[in-house]
């Protein structure tokens, strides 16, 4: 049983070709159309389950709307207060058994997690396409949302997009993404990155959109999402360019946070898992448990400041002072 907070993790292998790479080849080939199946890459094997760890689990078979099995595991809190249900959104090559290492990060602070198989991966039916990420998370959520009224979500790189596109649908209580994988401009922000920027590889980029639905519009769909995000990305990532995921972080409206981390792609909660639990359970806990009363508090101290501030300098006259409200909180 793993259950040491200062156990270091190690990452799991991780695939070296980047889907940058994959893109500009599949341009430049005129192959689009095998796209999906370069970039997913479904394992079926389930090497842990969450009992391996010390949790119980209940065994769920889903069903999206185009009648495909989806399997979930649903692990419920040890805590005695329960804050919610966080659903775990995977990348393109993990099924549910590889995040049961994660499961140490919130069950044991209030949170029932589910993990979860798309369409194609691990324990569910059909083919792993891009349309089946979307319909296989919409029908987590819809269970999800069904079954508990505080739901929240954690998208890990290809999933975070689609974690996006179901918040932009559904009412969740916030949303954290770990290395944000933008696929429709992955290819310019990478080459960018690495001083290659060339207008040919912009064919990358549009054979990604081709390829996939308007659900991986990601700029189009975080710029909808009203629910508290955190943007958890590192400057060091290797697959997603730390400037894709700020440019995605100034798309979005507030409230939003972004957690500047370390190491390679998504690969944080490995490197320091200590760390990496304490914030991200902070800030959903300051969000589920919010005080509005204590937070007006402030928000009027600030108010108050900046005022007397603005007098002193005679930047304004007391008559404009007694109306100035700055927070919103005044």
């Amino acid at each position: 049983m793993l259950r040491s907070s200062t156990c270091r993790l190690r990452p799991f292998p991780k695939w070296r070709f980047t889907w940058s790479a994959l893109l500009i080849a599949a341009g430049v080939c005129g192959c689009g159309d095998t796209l999906q199946s370069l970039v997913l890459r479904p394992s079926k094997e389930i090497r842990r389950t969450p009992e391996e760890f010390g949790f119980t689990y209940e065994t769920l078979t889903l069903t999206d709307e185009n009648g495909t099995p989806i399997s979930a595991w649903r692990v419920p809190t040890t805590s005695e207060t329960k804050l919610g249900t966080i659903v775990v959104v995977p990348g393109n090559d993990a099924n549910k058994g590889r995040y049961t290492v994660g499961l140490q990060f919130f069950v044991d602070f209030g949170w029932d997690v589910i993990l979860f198989d798309y369409q194609g991966f691990g324990e569910s039916g059909g083919a792993a396409t891009f349309d089946g990420l979307i319909t296989s998370t919409r029908a987590v959520f819809k269970h999800a949302t069904e079954n508990d009224p505080v739901v929240a979500g954690l998208g890990i790189s290809l999933g975070a997009p689609v974690l996006i596109r179901m918040a932009a649908e559904f009412d969740l209580a916030a949303i954290v993404m770990d290395g944000t994988v933008n696929i429709w401009e992955i290819t310019t922000q990478w080459t960018d990155s690495h001083g290659l920027g060339n207008d040919l590889f912009g064919i990358g980029n549009a054979v990604a959109a081709l390829s996939s639905t308007e659900d991986f519009d990601t700029v189009r769909w975080v710029a909808q999402v009203t629910e508290p995000k955190l943007f958890v990305h590192s400057m060091a990532d290797n697959v997603a360019p730390f400037e894709g995921a700020l440019d995605l972080y100034r798309a979005a409206p507030s409230p939003k946070h972004f957690f500047i981390v370390e190491g390679e792609h998504a690969t944080a909660q490995f490197f320091d898992p200590g760390l990496y639990r304490n914030i991200i359970n902070a800030w959903l806990t300051s969000i589920v448990l919010h005080d509005e009363e204590f937070t007006q508090q402030y928000l009027a101290i600030l108010d108050e400041e900046v005022r007397a501030t603005l007098l002193e300098l005679g930047l304004i006259t007391p008559e404009q002072a007694a109306g100035l409200t700055v927070s919103g909180g005044g």
